[in-house]
């Protein structure tokens, strides 16, 4: 005889990506905040947005940010090869925040093929820790899930994304979660 822990960790295992569309199919009747921090260097952006789903396709808001710490406040006119040295520097930047988020949006997808560890006191996926390598060196993930205090479905409540070499930090914060 099964210890009903134990059955639902087998189910859980076996049935993980039809769980993982639930779920999000459930969070998409709320309206929420989400905080993305990126640094770069030395340099932080902070900005909020208001996500919500209509008709199943994500609607994204901007409440504040576009805000950077690091330059002062103060802006000198740059020279063309200042500029064309920034704009490189954007499209690096970009193009690496680019590929960490695609990987972290590639173990966040529900399939049938996704392992997660189930918290079964909370009811709720475990943190994940991944360490991956991408062209510009190794990166880690990590992400931690919390349960709507509605008792309704769960949450990527922190994404984090560092990859050291480039001195590059994403962390992005879901919260105030209304229905």
């Amino acid at each position: 005889m099964l210890i009903p822990s134990v059955v639902a960790l087998v189910l859980m295992s076996a049935d993980i990506g039809e769980i993982m569309r639930a779920n999000q199919d459930a969070l998409q009747m709320y309206t929420h905040k989400r905080r993305t921090e990126i640094t770069y260097k030395d340099n932080t952006r902070t900005r909020v947005d208001e996500v919500r789903y209509v008709d199943g396709v994500m609607k994204v808001t901007p409440v504040s940010g576009g805000g950077g710490q690091g330059d002062g406040g103060q802006r000198r006119k740059a020279g063309p090869l200042a500029r064309k040295r920034v704009e490189k520097k954007v499209r690096e930047m970009r193009e690496d925040a680019q590929e960490l988020v695609a990987a972290l949006q590639q173990y966040l997808q529900p399939s049938e093929k996704s392992q997660l560890t189930w918290d079964e006191a909370a009811q709720l996926p475990s943190p994940i820790s991944i360490r991956k390598d991408l062209k510009g060196g190794p990166a880690t993930i990590q992400v931690t899930f919390a349960r709507l205090p509605d008792g309704g479905p769960f949450y990527a409540s922190t994404a984090t994304v560092e990859q050291p070499k480039k001195k590059l930090t994403i962390r992005v914060e879901n919260f105030d979660y209304v229905k």
